[in-house]
């Protein structure tokens, strides 16, 4: 028997690898650290645009961006409904107070729908005149827009039975100054004016004799009211209050908003300065057809209207006044020179 171990192969082995020097770590290590030096040395080499200097300088230095333009109230709301007594001189005094409206640049709308009284709709007006209202022309919903409006810098005028409406709201009995009680026959008596000087009286005789119907109010508003004129009640028959009768009065009522009224932007009119307060005039003439054809009552209204709305109206002196001026060698007093106060 033969013995084949003697032919078996021997095992194959692997002599272990040596371990690699240190040396080939650390060229390994500085390589990546030469592309990486490399990469950033590229990039700072590279050029970028450069902002110009006045450029720069323009923006640091920038104006903030104008403020939008102010916004401006243009329109006039004649408002002339009834829940009360009618006036047949309603159509009369409506185109009386357009037309003085539209003299003062104003867009005039003339309504009896208390629904037009929205924020929408009020925003815009320079004013509201109440003309010959009666009775409760607006619901709450409406009162409350309105008295916003006012509180925001806007403008009432009331003529004649503005004063016979809203008797339950208070809001409105502060803003008309006073209430009606009641009146005689229509007849003529004499206006004095106590304040020359003012838009609403400037240029009408110190004792204006005209005829109309002349209201007695519940009470004389003098307080936190500037009375324009007053009636004299020797003048006339019926006038039972004591000779304490104003008939026509103005006033401002402080703004209750921000001072920034949301308005209507529109290009032309009086710009609203903020802050500025809410006025209310009132006359108590304006019953009859003819009030509306008579050139100093017309004369009259305007210089209301005019101051309510903030503009600037042209008013001719009196005639007696005229013919002293022409008489006399000095230059002529301004027609707005102010009186005694009564």
């Amino acid at each position: 028997m033969v013995d084949d171990s003697s032919n078996e192969t021997p095992p194959v082995t692997t002599p272990p690898r040596a371990a690699a020097p240190v040396w080939t770590h650390a060229a390994a290590v500085l390589a990546a650290l030469a592309a990486t030096i490399g990469i950033f040395w590229w990039i700072g080499s590279m050029e970028f645009p450069e902002e110009p200097a006045a450029e720069l300088e323009a923006v640091a230095t920038a104006e903030p961006a104008p403020a939008p333009a102010e916004a401006t109230r243009n329109e006039l709301l004649i408002f002339s409904k009834t829940a009360g007594f009618r006036h047949d001189s309603i159509p009369e005094g409506i185109a009386a107070v357009s037309a003085i409206g539209e003299s003062l640049d104003l867009t005039v709308t003339a309504t009896e729908d208390a629904a037009y009284f929205t924020q929408e709709h009020l925003a815009p007006c320079a004013a509201v005149v109440f003309l010959n209202t009666t009775g409760d022309v607006l619901d709450d919903a409406q009162q409350k827009v309105f008295e916003d409006y006012i509180a925001s810098g806007g403008a009432y005028v009331g003529v004649h039975s503005a004063a016979d409406t809203e008797y339950d709201w208070a809001f409105y009995g502060n803003l008309v100054g006073a209430y009606f009680q009641k009146h005689p026959r229509i007849q003529e008596a004499i206006v004095e004016i106590k304040v020359d000087d003012h838009p609403a009286t400037r240029g009408i005789d110190r004792f204006w004799t005209r005829t109309d119907e002349w209201y007695d109010y519940r009470a004389a508003p003098r307080v936190g009211v500037t009375v324009l004129a007053t009636l004299d009640e020797s003048s006339y028959e019926g006038g039972s209050m004591f000779g304490n009768h104003p008939i026509v009065w103005c006033h401002e009522i402080p703004r209750t908003d921000t001072g920034n009224a949301t308005v209507t932007p529109i290009a032309t009119g009086a710009p609203i300065a903020s802050g500025n307060p809410a006025r209310a005039i009132y006359t108590g003439g304006g019953h009859t057809k003819e009030s509306y054809s008579e050139p100093a009552f017309l004369q009259h209204l305007t210089g209301a209207i005019a101051w309510a709305t903030r503009r600037e109206v042209q008013v001719e002196a009196p005639a007696a006044e005229q013919n002293s001026e022409a008489s006399s060698a000095v230059a002529p007093a301004p027609t707005s020179a102010p009186v005694p106060s009564e």
